[in-house]
């Protein structure tokens, strides 16, 4: 933010700001962030369209809430079996390695897998924050054109309990399948 703050002009706007913001990222990371950071401004109505008009009048500004092409491209195509999506429950073996395999196409480099424990009968979250995929060896998520795949290595102490695995997808709604382990 503050690196975003020596690329605005004098007497910014909101708009300024947020588009030295962005420049600060891409200046600092390539880009890497830039999704995120437009679904930020986005929802505080500081989308890709929004103006600020003119910095001495306060009242001129109009507010958007969409996001630029390049961060709405990603569309998920499902998940691939053994794994189930849809809400479905994936019944698995606890310690048991799961070959999750998804579809996605235009999601970039910012793409994360992440689980966490979930009430098996109404698989709402406990309250333990999500965690990173463990993936056994140097078998991490591997990607070939639009085909993802990871070997998701489960816990043996998860036996009798529930799990959501989360796709976080940039620019685009996460992608979520339930499991239950015995």
């Amino acid at each position: 933010m503050i690196d975003g703050m020596k690329f605005q002009p004098c007497r910014p706007g909101f708009v300024d700001g947020r588009d030295a913001i962005l420049t600060a990222d891409v200046a600092l990371t390539g880009g890497k962030n830039q999704c995120e950071i437009w679904r930020a401004f986005a929802k505080r109505g500081l989308g890709f369209g929004a103006s600020q008009g003119d910095s001495n009048n306060r009242t001129d500004g109009v507010q958007a809430f969409d996001l630029p092409g390049v961060c709405t491209a990603a569309a998920f195509g499902g998940f691939h079996p053994p794994v189930e999506g849809d809400g479905a429950l994936n019944d698995v073996n606890a310690g048991a390695t799961v070959p999750v395999k998804f579809t996605l196409a235009g999601a970039g480099a910012n793409l994360q897998i992440d689980s966490q424990p979930v009430d098996c009968s109404s698989l709402v979250p406990t309250g333990e924050p999500p965690s990173p995929l463990d993936s056994p060896g140097s078998t991490g998520l591997s990607q070939d054109g639009n085909e993802y795949h990871v070997n998701w290595k489960t816990d043996s102490s998860w036996a009798g309990t529930c799990r959501r695995l989360t796709v976080r997808i940039p620019a685009a709604s996460d992608a979520v399948a339930y499991f239950r382990f015995h």
